[in-house]
């Protein structure tokens, strides 16, 4: 920057800077700036210009020329420190500048993540009285799993309980096709009973929500809105309750819509319901084997968990007794509805937040030692405020309020690195991740967090400093008088060793434990298989004729070019749906209600090729398993080898009977019994991380057969040409029936890895950050060590010192805190190794690996950052070193 710009810029700042000062004093004090730029155009370059005038525009906000009436007591020597840190930190751009960057990363993360706890965790329920809501749920007696409840279960637990004041209930989250002024659409939808709105407290925004009324066998069908739907697809119409939507070709009139802050209590990462409707059962005829819905309560007054927990416990109980052929073994599971919701995040968020915390100390440890390098370069500034009279607490305060500032600034900037960011969190599948805000707890941990951290940072040097003997440094010369003790930089340089090693090991495990879950086979080939859903509705296709509608669009779909091989399957895998059902062994028969399960699936006779499933034994469908031939059914070898393991299983008979007329069932050997046909390989059902689950596969010709299925197409060919061509061949059969959730195999492979890859990839972000924090500390420290000492290591080579003997003792003095850090770090990593045991998968928290490459690649980098320092100590001429100045 030249000399005449920088000057003209300079002379701008102070004529802006003189606007804000009293009047009686505007013109003294534009005069006394002005001559001092004058001085340092002729002095100083056009940078120091510049600084110059930021100083005075420092003066001009915060001295003693705003306002002489007020320049005693405490306020004027806050304005005076402030004014001189200002001033100060113009003096030393780059440090201030690197001080409130490692601030804004630190503070930036640690609010970035808190935002995110607070969300999921720490802020309640957006229900009126959430603490009294739970959620209810079936509860295997044996094996101890959550499932689902019959609506016999559910409305005999509503009414025998006095605990919980209300119950209701919902389905599983599907898709509803949504027709009529609409194009064909398929949207998130789900059913619910009367009281489950009125359970949860919610109110509609307009309208009215679903009651007792409208429960009646007379009534129409109804339906009810989110906020969301209703402002999309129905342009936020006030008029719109009472118009109808077709659902599924069905008439269903709108009652009303909900609250714009509304949530679905049971969050489903593939899906959020946008519509609801409500659930018909006939009373008097309740399905008790049928376990399809989950349960919401709202406790009563006085009741806790406890007492309703138990109460529902020997209801359930009972119901065992008086129906032992359905409810064996079937008992209650009780949970608040907000640790059902969010408990599964729980600790993978407390990692999170502990690794930032990590980050911020390592910073704070690092600022304050380069805080101390700092202030040893101004040791005569201080000697000389000493000498004017300035106490020990003077002092403390004016290099306090220098840390203060910067952290403000820093917390400032982090705030807005938080908020840019808030995209990036609220992406991931984390449980009520989209309520997140910053609202006034975010703000106020902001600035607590960049408070603490200015005493941390800030205190530790300053007391350091101000305790050393300033009267007798006024003398001295240069910057080779005495400094901070090493003795505090060493103790700071242990810390951040220590915490980036805990970090680091983190980072790793994380990081083998994904590579681990990665390289599990899932059972299936996703390469080049491309999938979407299609549903045909109830009310237009009845079970006669769906099976003629998707077989002939196999074959359509079978003639496209491109396509090497087509199937469907009403339960993809791997996405967060399940359907267990019982069956029966024939030759082993067992009592009703004691009867074996496993994962049922209805699939095309080309599933199994398009996925790429291997066939073990036996045969796949084809075209001899029509609707009119005999029952067929494919096991999986983990069912082969959990109820045959002994013996062949081929050939052998099963009687699974759903979907079978009630006249023609039997416990076994009757319509539902099935051939063994053939034995395919395992798949991954719910997760990567799960073992292999009994499955079994029936024809989709066969009963039960599905109106919605998802189609599974292997080609080479560009997910959008293929997709196109689907719609078009659809269109042609029934151009009201939509096409969705169009997604490569691979996506749905990769969505299955995607919480511990987030947790894997900001763990992993934070330590870099940590070791590159730790590391510039080292290196810091170690070049003010080398300057300082420069008399002593001249001194050293003038009496024969070898440049390998100065390297050696540097280095040897820098590496001694080093791995002291070293050795507490990984002491620390297997203390809180217990608390990450439960999100490792294949990865034990003590493995040696990981710990020996964490201690070695941390070793090696503090050992280059010392290395550079001390070989330009070795390169110290002592002829210049020992010259009088």
């Amino acid at each position: 920057m030249s000399r005449r710009f920088a000057h003209a810029v300079a002379l701008g700042l102070v004529d802006a800077a003189s606007v804000i000062v009293p009047a009686p004093h505007r013109d003294r004090f534009r005069e006394e700036w002005r001559a001092e730029l004058w001085h340092a155009r002729d002095t100083y370059g056009g940078w120091r210009l510049v600084r110059t005038s930021i100083g005075a525009f420092a003066d001009a906000c915060l001295s003693r020329r705003l306002n002489p009436r007020k320049n005693a007591g405490r306020n004027t020597m806050l304005r005076r420190d402030v004014a001189l840190a200002i001033r100060g930190f113009a003096k030393q751009p780059l440090w201030a500048l690197v001080a409130v960057s490692t601030l804004a990363v630190a503070i930036g993360a640690n609010t970035s993540i808190f935002s995110l706890v607070n969300a999921v965790l720490m802020r309640p329920l957006d229900y009126p009285d959430p603490e009294r809501l739970v959620k209810i749920s079936g509860w295997d007696l044996q094996t101890r799993v959550v499932q689902n409840l019959s609506p016999a279960d559910f409305y005999d637990l509503a009414a025998a309980s006095r605990t919980v004041e209300s119950m209701g209930a919902h389905g599983w989250v599907g898709f509803f096709t949504v027709t009529g002024e609409l194009e064909p659409e398929r949207v998130g939808g789900t059913n619910v009973t009367a009281g489950f709105f009125e359970t949860l407290g919610v109110k509609a925004a307009i309208g009215r929500l679903f009651t007792e009324e409208d429960d009646r066998d007379d009534a129409p069908p109804t339906v009810v809105l989110t906020h969301g739907f209703w402002q999309s697809q129905m342009g936020g119409r006030v008029g719109v309750v009472g118009e109808s939507l077709y659902i599924d070709a069905v008439s269903h009139q709108i009652l009303g819509v909900l609250p714009r802050t509304y949530s679905h209590p049971e969050p489903n990462p593939e899906r959020e319901p946008a519509l609801y409707r409500l659930y018909r059962f006939d009373r008097s005829d309740l399905l008790r084997d049928g376990r399809f819905i989950r349960a919401v309560g709202r406790l009563g007054a006085g009741h806790s968990l406890d007492e309703a927990r138990a109460e529902l416990e020997s209801v359930a109980a009972r119901l065992e007794e008086t129906y032992p052929e359905s409810n064996i073994h079937r008992g209650v599971h009780l949970e608040s509805l907000k640790e059902s919701i969010v408990g599964d995040a729980r600790a993978g968020l407390l990692v999170l937040f502990g690794a930032v915390g990590a980050v911020l100390l390592i910073a704070c440890v690092n600022l304050a030692n380069l805080q101390l390098s700092h202030g040893a370069k101004r040791r005569h500034a201080l000697a000389i405020h000493a000498a004017l009279g300035a106490g020990r607490l003077r002092l403390i305060r004016a290099l306090v309020t220098e840390s203060f500032l910067l952290a403000l600034a820093g917390a400032i900037l982090g705030l807005l690195l938080a908020y840019g960011t808030r995209g990036f969190i609220t992406a991931r599948s984390i449980p009520r991740a989209g309520e997140l805000t910053f609202d006034t707890w975010v703000f106020a941990f902001t600035f607590l967090v960049s408070s603490l951290t200015s005493l941390v940072f800030g205190l530790v040097p300053a007391l350091s400093l101000s305790n050393q003997n300033l009267g007798g440094l006024v003398a001295e010369r240069g910057t080779r008088g005495a400094s901070a003790r090493w003795g505090s930089r060493s103790v700071l340089i242990t810390a951040e060793i220590a915490i980036s090693v805990v970090l680091l090991v983190g980072a790793g495990l994380f990081l083998k434990s994904l590579t681990q879950l990665r390289s599990v086979a899932p059972g299936f080939r996703a390469d080049r298989v491309l999938t979407m859903s299609v549903s045909l509705p109830l009310a237009r296709y009845e079970e006669g004729e769906q099976i003629p509608f998707y077989e002939e669009l196999y074959e359509r779909l079978r003639s496209l070019p491109g396509l090497t091989s087509v199937g469907a399957i009403n339960i993809l895998p791997l996405t967060n749906n399940y359907s267990r059902d019982g069956f029966q062994i024939d030759d082993r028969p067992v009592a009703r209600g004691e009867n074996p399960s496993a994962e049922a699936r209805s699939v095309s006779a080309g599933y199994f090729d398009a996925v790429g499933m291997p066939l073990l034994r036996g045969r796949l469908f084809d075209e001899r398993d029509r609707a009119e031939s005999p029952g067929v059914v494919i096991i999986s070898e983990e069912m082969a080898e959990t109820f045959w393991p002994n013996e062949d299983p081929m050939g052998k008979r099963i009687t699974y009977n759903r979907g079978i007329p009630d006249e023609l069932r039997l416990e076994f050997g009757g319509s539902g019994s099935r051939e063994i046909v053939g034995i395919v390989g395992n798949v991954k059902h719910l997760g990567l991380d799960e073992g292999d689950i009994p499955m079994f596969y029936t024809p989709q010709p066969h009963q039960p057969s599905f109106h919605t299925m998802t189609l599974v197409m292997r080609t080479p060919l560009e997910p959008e040409t293929v997709a196109g061509a689907v719609r078009a061949e659809l269109a042609r059969m029934d151009d009201q029936i939509p096409l969705y959730s169009i997604r490569p195999l691979d996506d749905v492979l990769d969505a299955a890895v995607a919480s511990p890859r987030f947790r894997t990839i900001v763990v992993g972000l934070f330590a870099a950050v940590a070791l590159g924090l730790a590391l510039v500390g080292v290196y810091s420290v170690m070049r003010l060590v080398v300057s300082q000492r420069e008399q002593e290591i001249g001194i050293r080579m003038a009496l024969g010192a070898r440049a390998g003997d100065v390297i050696g003792m540097l280095v040897g003095e820098t590496m001694r805190p080093v791995v002291l850090g070293l050795l507490l770090g990984v002491i620390g990593a297997l203390a809180l190794g217990r608390f990450v045991a439960s999100l490792l998968f294949g990865t034990a928290p003590s493995d040696p690996a990981v710990y020996v490459s964490v201690a070695i690649a941390l070793g090696l980098a503090a050992l280059i950052a010392t290395l550079a320092p001390s070989l330009r100590a070795a390169r110290i001429d002592p002829v210049r070193t020992l010259r009088p100045e």
